[in-house]
């Protein structure tokens, strides 16, 4: 397995420079996304959600999404250690990735949303020829099968990408028997060069002990740990002891969405290795370092 490296030393003195909370308007979920099922008659126009369901279907078939990166920054001296794939739709309400999700979610394209992510993301990222940064992609929940983890299967999603440079995050609402699963076959996907990364730590979904057999190389810190830190006492301490936890469990801690200088020059401060967030670069279809 290759080693992690951090390339490119970045100075981010326009993002870190203002001290105030740096918000990204397509985070945000659209005025009624999801607004729930009309109880009209049966002549009533279909229902916001089938309609949005509706534009995800198609955007699927056409691929009509595109892929962003977001840089993931070493908290030393802010070079990249690699870069997060989020899937973006043109159109509202499937901008916003978390809208996107939830629209899948609901209508059962979750497992498809998650695989087209991931190849779109693996040709994009291979394309723009970064020398050494990583590349961290989701597996959502509904793809985790014994099918899905078959090491060759998995790797052709990747199409040439080397598998060494790839990070999968699973997250904290992965059910147990999804966990066990991916436990069952993760010592053959690292076998081929895959690594892992526990996505929302700390949200307090996940069962430890889960987590302690799975071995994540990377853990990343929910946002609500990460939300105001520098004006919360109970926040560093818990933050801390997470520290002292994934350097004992010999995993790295990533934290994500820093919003502001403080919340960033904090973290650093209590040695939290890798920080991500608005404050450190936004989303772009170009992976800037």
């Amino acid at each position: 397995m290759a080693p992690v490296e951090a390339v490119g030393t970045a100075s981010r003195s326009r993002e870190l420079g203002n001290p105030s909370r740096v918000v990204d308007p397509m985070d945000a979920p659209p005025a009624n996304a999801l607004a729930p099922p009309s109880t009209a008659g049966p002549h009533a126009a279909p229902s916001t959600t089938t309609t949005h369901e509706a534009l995800l279907r198609g955007a699927l078939r056409k691929s009509a999404l595109d892929v962003y990166f977001q840089p993931i920054r070493r908290s030393c001296d802010l070079g990249i250690l690699g870069f997060e794939a989020l899937m973006r739709g043109r159109h509202a309400p499937l901008v916003s990735p978390r809208s996107l999700l939830t629209v899948a979610e609901a209508s059962g394209c979750a497992a498809a949303l998650s695989l087209l992510a991931r190849t779109r993301a693996a040709e994009a990222f291979r394309r723009q020829a970064l020398p050494a940064p990583l590349l961290f992609v989701n597996l959502h929940r509904a793809e985790i099968s014994r099918a899905t983890l078959e090491p060759d299967a998995f790797v052709a999603t990747l199409g040439e990408l080397d598998p060494s440079r790839v990070v999968i995050e699973v997250d904290e609402m992965t059910s147990q028997e999804a966990l066990d699963e991916l436990s069952a076959s993760i010592e053959d996907l690292r076998n081929v060069g895959l690594r892992f990364a526990f996505d929302d730590f700390g949200a307090g979904q996940v069962d430890l002990l889960s987590l302690m057999k799975l071995r994540p190389e990377f853990l990343k810190l929910d946002r609500s740990l990460i939300h105001g830190i520098h004006l919360h006492a109970y926040l560093r301490r818990m933050v801390l002891s997470l520290v002292k936890f994934a350097e004992g469990s010999h995993t790295r801690l990533i934290a994500e969405g820093i919003e502001c200088a403080e919340e960033y020059r904090v973290l650093m401060d209590l040695g939290v290795p890798f920080v991500q967030g608005f404050a450190l670069g936004h989303p772009s279809e170009q992976m800037v370092r």
